[in-house]
């Protein structure tokens, strides 16, 4: 799953990181290491807190500052926006096994997010869900990427 993001030449992107266990903690730690300036962490939560700002979030201290400075967590706020399109490219990735987390994928890519995902929920629910999410990326120009095995 990280190799998709870190290797985005001549991009710059925004991630959104929403889990910290296993496979979020260790993509953190993999951003931190490898990453250059063309990926910028805008956001990290976890299901009860989270950490915002217009400042880039330090993925090498990212753990402890959730866990210090951490707010509750609230979707809108966690994605930085007012309902409206952003405007470069900002990845959502879903580290959880949320259901709630996995309904809102439409309203996420309809703001203009791609989203990258290990969570297997929302391929799961009903067939037109699976549908509306593809064409909810297609129809907003954006991806959506689906891997459980990381």
């Amino acid at each position: 799953m990280h190799t998709e993001i870190i290797n985005t030449e001549n991009h710059i992107a925004d991630i959104y990181l929403l889990g910290v266990g296993t496979v979020g903690s260790e993509l953190l730690d993999i951003i931190g290491k490898e990453s250059s300036q063309e990926i910028t962490i805008r956001s990290v939560g976890s299901s009860k807190k989270m950490i915002v700002g217009n400042d880039a979030v330090n993925p090498i201290t990212a753990m402890d500052d959730l866990n210090k400075l951490g707010v509750p967590f609230e979707l809108s706020e966690f994605l930085n926006t007012d309902g409206t399109k952003v405007t470069k490219q900002k990845i959502f990735i879903d580290c959880t096994a949320s259901e709630t987390i996995a309904k809102e994928y439409v309203n996420i890519l309809d703001l203009g997010f791609s989203v990258v995902t290990a969570n297997k929920i929302a391929n799961t629910l009903d067939q037109d869900y699976y549908y509306l999410i593809r064409d909810t990326a297609k129809n907003n120009n954006v991806q959506f990427r689906y891997e459980t095995n990381v």
